[in-house]
């Protein structure tokens, strides 16, 4: 693991193309949406991204580019059926 990568967070433009580069592509699943929230920085509620690469799921919260502000996590998995 390139811990470097890490140290500084880039703008959501750049880390949603590195992604991209890496297999990662959209994923639309409104039902695993989160609840509208609003950034603390703008008072916007974010748009809900998710990226997949057929391993891995990845949620994102991003404002727009006036903003920049995003921040994301895996999503966990749900068991079929579930």
């Amino acid at each position: 693991m390139d811990v470097e990568e890490f140290r500084t967070k880039p703008p959501w433009e750049v880390y949603e193309a590195a992604l991209l580069t890496k297999g990662f592509v959209p994923c639309f699943e409104p039902q695993e949406a989160p609840l509208p929230i609003t950034c603390c920085r703008c008072g916007q509620v974010p748009a809900y991204i998710v990226l997949c690469d057929g391993t891995t799921t990845l949620g994102f919260l991003a404002c727009g580019p006036d903003c920049g502000e995003w921040i994301g996590s895996p999503v966990p998995s749900h068991p079929a059926g579930a």
